[in-house]
């Protein structure tokens, strides 16, 4: 998962940031369109909940940066509420 933007041009939507999440496993991949990067944190649990009723399944993790907008105590507590491990890359190791 990663949110991208601050886009100089927006989409049609004139949303600047987008956040683009992808299954490990199935290389399936969905993109949300944000107006500010504060919607990243009710967008994932969105994308949860949509995941967990139209697929019936659970997530099991989620593997991010460690962009303020990930590692929030909302956010947290979600992920620890739902039985979710949170993944963060190493700092300066981009690959």
């Amino acid at each position: 998962m990663d949110l991208w933007g601050l886009y100089r041009v927006a989409s049609v939507s004139r949303a600047p940031f987008f956040l683009t999440l992808v299954d490990d496993f199935s290389r399936n991949t969905w993109t949300q369109l944000l107006q500010t990067k504060n919607q990243a944190e009710s967008a994932i649990i969105n994308f949860y909940q949509m995941v967990e009723t139209q697929f019936n399944c659970k997530i099991a993790m989620f593997r991010t940066d460690n962009g303020t907008e990930f590692i929030n105590a909302p956010l947290l507590t979600f992920f620890a509420s739902k039985g979710i491990l949170h993944q963060r890359s190493i700092v300066g190791t981009p690959q």
